[in-house]
């Protein structure tokens, strides 16, 4: 009912932290795994001990290993902040960008950078003027995973947050548990509006600034 909707101005600090908290996470994961491409030589981007530490989210229920690191960061006083609740979020988005973003760096063509350094640009400007560029795409399609799986995140934010910091995910499941099914459907929409706007805002970013490149669009958003 649209009755349920006249107190959406509610909800607007839970939609404020859900996207700082995606979009800080997300941003952090993209940075790391682009930081890892280019520091670890391509070969050991195969080893399958570097692989299984990144793919432990996948493996290994949430709940198993989330309240370890709950009562550790409780003991240090850490348990509850903004910081460690995005360093938990960043784990969970790591391995969605590892798979998206280290094929698109093996496929990028050394020749084009060979030719960038021999007319004299420098490590950073080719990273940053041909490198990102070319991954435009793959990088858009990883924010927009990671923004996906951070809203989606319930255990990890109410172990972690501790109550304290909540998302519109932890208000609709509460909202559901009590019985309250108007509201909770409320949020449940805008639960799944949230990833929905990141995902045109994004595609209309890079529609934008690289529509032009027809040779960019694989492995990306379409």
């Amino acid at each position: 009912q649209l009755l349920h909707w006249q107190d959406l101005a509610r909800y607007m600090p839970l939609i404020k932290n859900t996207l700082y908290l995606a979009t800080s996470a997300t941003f952090f994961a993209v940075l790391l795994t682009l930081a890892w491409l280019y520091s670890v030589p391509s070969r050991s981007l195969h080893n399958q001990w570097l692989l299984g530490c990144v793919f432990v989210p996948f493996l290994i229920p949430q709940i198993s290993f989330l309240l370890g690191i709950q009562i550790s960061l409780s003991r240090f006083g850490l348990d509850g902040t903004w910081l460690t609740l995005v360093w938990v979020h960043m784990i969970f988005i790591l391995p969605y960008s590892w798979l998206i973003l280290a094929p698109a760096r093996q496929a990028l063509d050394s020749r084009l950078d060979h030719v960038a350094a021999t007319l004299g640009a420098s490590a950073w400007h080719r990273f940053r003027c041909l490198h990102l560029p070319l991954m435009a795409h793959p990088l858009g399609t990883a924010f927009f995973i990671g923004i996906c799986v951070s809203v989606a995140l319930y255990l990890p934010t109410v172990f972690v947050g501790a109550g304290r910091i909540n998302t519109i995910t932890v208000e609709a499941v509460s909202l559901a548990a009590g019985g309250s099914r108007g509201p909770a459907g409320v949020s449940a929409m805008l639960q799944i509006a949230i990833p929905m706007l990141s995902f045109v805002l994004i595609r209309s970013y890079l529609r934008h600034r690289f529509g032009s490149f027809r040779d960019m669009r694989s492995g990306g958003l379409q």
